[in-house]
């Protein structure tokens, strides 16, 4: 699921619960049906090219994806050299050995969550 699509889900489920809040007074008024903002029957997800970590250099928005972040975040995080990346021409590249190595180097060993 893609970043826009978890924000559009949470959105969603934040509408409904506040629905369900007002829904009998505004039901009431005739204003308001909580069916008006139920999703539609989820279409099966469309078939999605997983990136790979077996074919070469990740794009921005692969690499966000493969972390778990935004693709500004991504792009902030390889700005300041957080990030390892590839620079061509404008672009920027992610090898998938040196995020998989990034990921390893942010694990706390104590468990805990402090910086």
């Amino acid at each position: 699921m893609s970043t826009a699509e978890s924000e559009r889900e949470r959105l969603r489920a934040f509408v409904l619960a506040l629905a369900e809040l007002l829904e009998p007074s505004l039901r009431e008024a005739g204003v308001w049906r909580t069916s008006d903002v139920r999703a539609p029957p989820a279409a099966p997800p469309a078939e999605q090219k997983a990136p790979s970590l077996k074919t070469g250099l990740l794009s921005a928005e692969d690499a966000a994806e493969y972390l778990g972040m935004s693709k500004s975040w991504v792009y902030k995080a390889a700005e300041f050299g957080r990030l390892p990346c590839v620079r061509i021409g404008s672009a920027l590249r992610f090898d998938p050995s040196e995020l998989q190595a990034f990921v390893k180097s942010q694990r706390k060993s104590d468990g805990s969550i402090a910086r």
